[in-house]
């Protein structure tokens, strides 16, 4: 209501949380929620919310955009049955074609298969019954920070590496708004 003209709101970046979707869902307005990796062109898949949603829990991320594919796949790349729990890949002409000057890391995300390149998100998601993918959360310890990527381990290391630290952990904790920051903690050499 605080946005009277504004018909038109495109999510991204992290989970679209319900109580949004129920003070905007409304008569004459529309709401996309949208799912993508940088990997794949920042957007690969799209749900369309609008005032009739009633939806229980979090919404979809939908349907691929037009030249987009996705599969639900299991560790070996096998696609997953409707209703059961897989990594998403996203193929066709969204899919970058690897990490500058890394091709370790290209090798473990990117593959061909079935005359497509294909990038594997490390995110678990599932098709619902209407055919939509539904979300389900991270296969790792990435986070997403005010819609940015956070590795842990990563932080982890460059603590570690400090000299005067002997452990360190880092983690999501809730923050002031009730989203999550980062936090780490450490332990230093005690001192004689």
């Amino acid at each position: 209501d605080d946005l009277p003209t504004v018909r038109i709101l495109i999510l991204g970046g992290e989970v679209c949380p319900p109580p949004l979707v129920e003070r905007w869902a409304k008569p004459g307005r529309r709401m996309f929620n949208t799912y993508g990796p940088t990997e794949a062109s920042v957007v690969g898949t799209a749900e369309l919310i609008d005032g009739a949603w009633n939806e229980a829990g979090d919404p979809a991320i939908g349907r691929p955009l037009p030249g987009v594919h996705a599969r639900v796949c299991d560790a070996s790349g096998r696609s997953m049955p409707p209703g059961a729990a897989g990594e998403l890949w996203l193929g066709g002409i969204c899919t970058g074609e690897g990490y500058w000057k890394r091709p370790d890391l290209t090798d473990i995300a990117f593959r061909s298969m079935d005359d497509l390149r294909w990038y594997r998100t490390g995110d678990r998601v599932c098709w619902d019954g209407d055919g939509k993918l539904r979300f389900l959360g991270r296969q790792d310890d990435q986070l997403k920070i005010r819609g940015n990527r956070v590795e842990p381990n990563e932080v982890i290391r460059v603590l570690a590496s400090h000299p005067g630290v002997t452990a360190a952990h880092a983690g999501p904790v809730p923050g002031h708004n009730g989203q999550n920051v980062l936090a780490a903690w450490v332990r230093w050499t005690e001192t004689p």
